[in-house]
């Protein structure tokens, strides 16, 4: 049962003093409730470009063509195209259970209204969004620093709604000079926020960083003072012994992107090391997919080939830790409970229902989301107390008029290419 946004009464039976608006009560039977799960890190600007024929990257030459690829790509994306993107995605991750998303935005022009797209996008959907703008001098560094401005802007104009916020996003270490890197931790001291960035994701960007800053990027990135608790960073496979120790110490999140990084041959990062050594670890899943338990068994099967240790308790630690350290990771970033099935918890909820019985206990749950991918499915997702998805469909949403569109966007993309 919820108000506000909040729950208000979880368990069994009927609560002994009902609400009055009779819509606020969920009724699971049947099915198994969980918190929403939340994706730590995407690309959801990105979605268009799946099943594109990618370029390999060039871990060797600096701007090599995977680079390239996406800066055309962000170069060509409009405000349709861009809206398009965010609603496809969202559609993906409210079908498969996602509820809350904290997304990377890189744009090249106009990225004010970049940012206003995927908040009309998330608005339309229901979808608690957490939009980060990547801050660059890829137009100069005056362009860096009105980008800055603008996710400012944003930051006032999403404070009126809920299910929407931003962090700080700042592009590849070496694509922003020492003034906008500055002027960006400033403007996120003032503003109180977090930040969204990359760390670690070759070595070509880790030796341009040293090249041109006398400092690899974990070391530059700790020295502006952008690293803390309320920090995401992506990446993390090319990470020096004392990269890791800066950024174990300041508490920071590595996020995991286990298809997008096996899709893109960029390599898999040592989860559990890092776990071993005390690193915050989620998971997300860049460009690729909104599917998390479908993202969490991909990371399994690649520690699995990578550790050669107990796969079953990799597949059940893989689970749930896509749960609980993504939970803890949303709190942070956000300062409000989210992802617990609790009284005063944010009302993001899914009701899976099971083809046969449901699990016995949490381990046989965490292996059957991975394993029996098959054998369940969402049935209705709440999201911030809001019923966005019934019945296996859409509440308030044409997602097959948003599908026909998006197919549209992507084919005018492609043909410009």
């Amino acid at each position: 049962m919820v108000r506000d946004g909040r729950i208000v009464w979880f368990g069994k039976g009927t609560p002994a003093t009902p609400l009055s608006d009779p819509h606020a009560c969920l009724d699971g039977e049947g099915c198994l409730a969980l918190p929403g799960f939340i994706n730590a890190h995407s690309r959801l600007s990105r979605t268009l470009a799946r099943g594109w024929g990618l370029p390999q990257p060039d871990r060797v030459v600096a701007g090599g063509e995977f680079a390239r690829f996406w800066e055309r790509y962000d170069t060509l994306l409009d405000y349709d195209a861009l809206r398009y993107a965010f609603l496809l995605a969202g559609l993906e991750a409210i079908r498969n259970g996602t509820t809350t998303i904290f997304d990377l935005l890189s744009v090249a022009q106009d990225p004010a209204l970049a940012l206003d797209a995927a908040a009309e996008a998330a608005t339309q959907l229901g979808l608690r969004l957490n939009v980060s703008l990547a801050v660059s001098d890829r137009n100069g560094a005056e362009g860096g620093r009105r980008m800055v401005d603008d996710v400012l802007l944003f930051m006032a104009k999403a404070s009126a709604y809920p299910l929407l916020s931003a962090s700080m996003g700042l592009d590849s270490c070496v694509q922003l000079s020492d003034g906008t890197l500055s002027y960006a931790v400033g403007s996120a001291g003032i503003a109180q926020t977090g930040f969204h960035s990359v760390v670690g994701e070759s070595y070509v960007a880790g030796l341009d960083c040293l090249k041109r800053f006398n400092m690899l990027p974990a070391v530059r990135l700790s020295h502006w003072g952008v690293l803390s608790r309320r920090t995401i960073l992506t990446g993390a496979l090319y990470c020096t012994a004392a990269e890791r120790e800066l950024l174990n110490r300041s508490g920071s999140w590595l996020v995991n992107c286990p298809r997008a990084n096996l899709m893109s041959g960029s390599g898999t990062m040592p989860v559990f090391e890092l776990l071993a050594e005390g690193q915050n670890v989620g998971l997300g899943s860049a460009w690729f997919d909104y599917d998390m338990p479908a993202e969490a068994l991909a990371g399994a099967s690649a520690q699995i080939y990578q550790c050669a240790t107990d796969q079953a308790a990799i597949i059940e630690h893989s689970a749930g830790f896509m749960i609980a350290n993504n939970a803890r990771l949303a709190n942070t970033m956000l300062r409000q409970e989210i992802g617990a099935l609790r009284v005063g918890a944010a009302a993001d909820i899914i009701l899976l229902r099971f083809n046969h019985l449901e699990p016995d206990d949490y381990p046989a749950l965490l292996r059957l989301l991975l394993l029996g991918r098959a054998g369940w499915q969402v049935q209705s997702t709440v999201i911030g107390g809001e019923l966005v998805y019934h019945n296996r469909r859409f509440v308030a949403i044409d997602d097959e008029h948003i599908r026909a569109h998006a197919r549209e966007a992507t084919l005018r993309l492609r043909a410009q290419f």
